[in-house]
């Protein structure tokens, strides 16, 4: 969503849909290779031919986390190393890319001084600071807890951070239908401004 939202902010160019969107499927595909060899890595996979490989491997190792965390969660040998915290670079680096591109468009607009797009330049600009926010300290987090904590702590944060992610794709999707919704009345409200208006009984 943001990502489009910065290639329309940026005119539409083919340079940028070049740069963006092999972005987008190198991060998808780096850290499905990294899943993959996390599999190969730590077990037996079976591959299944569906749209694409999907490997599936057989957990027979559980832990408990304790008391404040009730439930079971499976840990492979591969999560009790530092390998794994490089799961989350791709996320951050796209991140990290598409705020500063945000960043220097929304600026070199706002210093241009185009007052018809001050709403959507703000919203855009509002709206990648805080995915940018949410993105690095969820991650950043998950980072160190996989690099540095122990093996009892890798999946404590999965959960919350889905839950983080959706909150925000979802605020980010509201408030471009929100802004669409205004100003599709305020063009309403210009339309009906310069109809002829009927002559009164008094006249």
């Amino acid at each position: 969503m943001l990502v489009l939202r910065v290639w329309i902010l940026c005119g539409k160019t083919r340079r940028m849909s070049y740069i963006l969107f092999p972005m987008l499927l190198a991060e998808f595909v780096s850290m499905y290779s990294k899943a993959c060899a996390f599999c190969v890595r730590t077990s037996k996979i079976t591959l299944r031919l569906v749209i694409v490989l999907l490997p599936t491997t057989y957990l027979t190792e559980f832990i408990h986390l304790g008391a404040t965390l009730p439930g079971c969660y499976f840990i492979t040998p591969v999560m009790r190393g530092p390998y794994f915290a490089f799961y989350a670079f791709p996320p951050l680096l796209v991140t990290f890319t598409v705020f500063m591109l945000t960043i220097y468009k929304c600026i070199k607009a706002l210093r241009s001084d185009i007052s018809a797009d001050m709403p959507i330049i703000t919203l855009i600009l509002r709206d990648g600071i805080i995915w940018f926010i949410v993105v690095f300290g969820v991650d950043g987090t998950q980072m160190l807890v996989w690099a540095t904590g122990r093996a009892t702590l890798t999946q404590v944060l999965i959960i919350p951070s889905l839950v983080l992610y959706s909150l925000v794709a979802s605020r980010v999707l509201l408030n471009t239908r929100s802004l669409s919704k205004s100003k599709e009345c305020d063009e309403d409200q210009e339309s009906e401004s310069l109809l002829p208006r009927s002559p009164s009984k008094r006249d």
